[in-house]
């Protein structure tokens, strides 16, 4: 492109200097030579805008297929969450609903049924996809304003969010295995400690299951969108 400019400015100097071509002539061949350099330039341009945007689309399709991976294990990895809640549940329900005297029967006999069975593993969800495309400043390639929102109110709110509640219910299940062995609870004491931790990991579970809810809505839209493609 730049040699193209190059040779058409260098016939215009010499048509310029050349004294046998009349001034009618001159500016003939110099008006030719500047369209020549103008077409050239804009249709130069013109196929570096579009191969620029190919460029984008193809980051942008790229990026979407990681962000659907990811939201499908991240998903999977809920569920396993709210299964491991579930079995909480049932520990705490059952100590909620157990009367004074099945209470000193089992401490008693050292059963199981007294046994907290906690979920000490910490929530991951995969950013990196995200956060990549983000701090390239690249989330604009994505052409369709719905699904860019959905993906960052997701990184952006909901996963700090679930984050923050994972950690409190991981502190939870170690205070409550910290208190079993500092102190003997009365079974009204561990009644009232069950209640609320009880509310707390129902809270849990409702929050996680929307988030898979949010997660899958956006796996939906990337579907939809790379069938574009």
């Amino acid at each position: 492109m730049r040699d193209e400019i190059l040779k058409h400015t260098q016939k215009i100097h010499k048509s310029i200097s050349n004294r046998h071509n009349s001034l009618k002539g001159k500016i003939k061949e110099i008006f030719v030579e500047i369209l020549i350099i103008i077409f050239a330039v804009t249709l130069s341009i013109y196929f570096h805008d579009l191969s620029e945007e190919h460029h984008k689309r193809l980051e942008a399709t790229f990026f979407l297929k990681n962000i659907k991976n990811a939201l499908t294990e991240d998903t999977k990895g809920l569920v396993f969450f709210n299964g491991l809640d579930s079995i909480q549940k049932l520990d705490f329900n059952f100590i909620l609903n157990l009367s004074q005297k099945d209470y000193n029967y089992l401490k008693k006999t050292n059963s199981k049924y007294l046994s907290f069975r906690p979920n000490l593993n910490l929530l991951k969800i995969n950013r990196g996809y995200y956060e990549g495309f983000k701090s390239s400043n690249k989330l604009d390639y994505l052409e369709n304003d719905s699904l860019k929102v959905a993906i960052i109110n997701f990184y952006e709110m909901t996963v700090p969010d679930l984050f923050i509640r994972d950690k409190k219910r991981y502190d939870t299940n170690l205070e409550i295995i910290e208190g079993n062995i500092k102190k003997e609870y009365t079974l009204e004491e561990r009644k009232k400690m069950y209640h609320i931790f009880n509310l707390y990991n129902n809270f849990s579970m409702s929050e996680n299951k929307d988030a898979i809810l949010e997660a899958k809505k956006i796996i939906h839209k990337i579907e939809k969108e790379l069938k574009k493609d």
